[in-house]
């Protein structure tokens, strides 16, 4: 069926748009269409041409590692929140695996993607997340990297007396 060949042509494709579909099948089934089958595929065309650019939900979805903050400290022991965003055109976000160091530690498959990671080692980490739709796709954030430290530097302010204060000699 002429409707079959255009939707095996899509898929095989993997294009996100109509018009781009329609243009390759066109090319693909030019030379078999006959007076009929040339006539059939007019008017799909033209059914499709209504709206050449919209999307279909052959895109992969889009995710953001929030949290934590590229070059942020942690020390061994502490517990800190995973986080990323996701948007996926037509498809649903059905599941976000959270990495640290290239392992898997948490998943989400609710808003907000968030979970929770007990710190482990020291020296500097890489974290990502990966998203999956229930299209099949999946899409890597940008890794971002924390430190670990065995115990933070402590911080000294001098209090007292005021800036700018004089005092005796």
């Amino acid at each position: 069926d002429f409707a079959e060949q255009f939707l095996r042509q899509l898929f095989q494709l993997r294009v996100n748009n109509v018009g781009q579909a329609f243009i390759a099948h066109k090319i693909a089934m030019a030379s078999s269409s006959g007076y009929n089958g040339a006539e059939r595929w007019i008017q799909f065309g033209l059914n499709l041409q209504g709206d050449p650019g919209l999307t279909l939900a052959l895109a992969a979805p889009s995710i953001t590692l929030t949290d934590p903050v590229a070059g942020t400290q942690y020390k061994a022991g502490d517990s800190i929140t995973l986080a990323a965003t996701t948007s996926d055109g037509i498809n649903v976000i059905t599941n976000v695996l959270f990495f640290v160091a290239g392992s898997p530690v948490a998943s989400s498959a609710s808003v907000p993607h968030t979970a929770t990671w007990t710190v482990a080692g020291s020296g500097l980490v890489s974290l990502h997340a990966v998203a999956q739709d229930d299209g099949g796709y999946q899409t890597t954030s940008t890794a971002v990297q924390v430190e670990i430290v065995a115990n933070f530097s402590p911080a000294v302010a001098i209090t007292n007396p005021i800036a700018g204060t004089l005092l005796p000699d």
